[in-house]
């Protein structure tokens, strides 16, 4: 009878909390786990509970990489606040069960560094993931080495792949010096990615399509003014 209240239970949890009978299964181990001598108790301490959340996001994680630091501050942002309402300095494990199924796909909590560098700058430029996945992409490509910087040569190369220019189409070597220096006020003759990025954010609406660039120097689109003649006998 109490393993059918307690499957009855567990089907409700699931059913509320958009988890499967396994995943709470499994978050019940590394809670139980967690508890240490406590178990009668049956909750919590808080540290207890920054070590059991860290463990069920990484079991989560997919391999992904699991930031403390930012973890850190999601417990104790929910300790806080729901402590402060409830007055019970522990946690049982349906309310621990309620902070997994929030956070469990978290993307400030979990995610590779590389996605974590593109979500940051993503949030600071105010543009999707993607476009700082794109630029990293074409950075990446000519960033031989792996560095993380590029040279003038390699700063060529990448602003002709997110220019789009053709095959054969080269900016003028003077105009890549000219935005080279604009990066490189410095005169380090390298640039890392984010300071490509920063520059490229606020230049592309101008460099961008690049026929449009071209116009912007001369007008290529403009057939040459006819040749008037005049006769001097008139």
């Amino acid at each position: 009878e109490r393993r059918s209240s307690d499957l009855w239970k567990i089907a409700h949890m699931a059913r509320d909390l958009s988890l499967t009978h396994d995943d709470i299964r499994d978050a019940s181990l590394i809670f139980e786990a967690g508890l240490g001598r406590a178990k009668q108790v049956g909750k919590l301490t808080y540290l207890q509970f920054e070590s059991v959340a860290a463990q069920l996001l990484e079991a989560n994680s997919m391999g992904n990489h699991l930031d403390l630091d930012a973890l850190k501050v999601c417990c104790r942002d929910h300790w806080s606040a729901a402590k402060h309402k409830m007055h019970i300095p522990q946690m049982d494990f349906q309310e621990c069960l309620g902070w997994y199924s929030r956070n469990r796909f978290n993307t400030d909590l979990t995610c590779t560094k590389e996605q974590r560098l593109h979500i940051d700058m993503a949030r600071k430029y105010r543009c999707p993931e993607k476009t700082i996945h794109d630029i990293k992409s074409c950075y990446d490509q000519f960033d031989k080495d792996g560095s993380g910087n590029i040279s003038l040569e390699e700063f060529a190369g990448v602003l002709k792949l997110l220019m789009k220019l053709p095959g054969d189409g080269d900016l003028p070597r003077h105009r890549i010096e000219v935005l080279w220096r604009e990066i490189d006020f410095d005169g380090s003759g390298f640039a890392c990615f984010e300071e490509f990025t920063r520059w490229w954010m606020s230049r592309r609406s101008t460099l961008i399509p690049y026929d449009c660039y071209y116009r912007t120097i001369r007008d290529l689109s403009r057939e040459p003014d006819p040749i008037v003649r005049y006769d001097d006998t008139e």
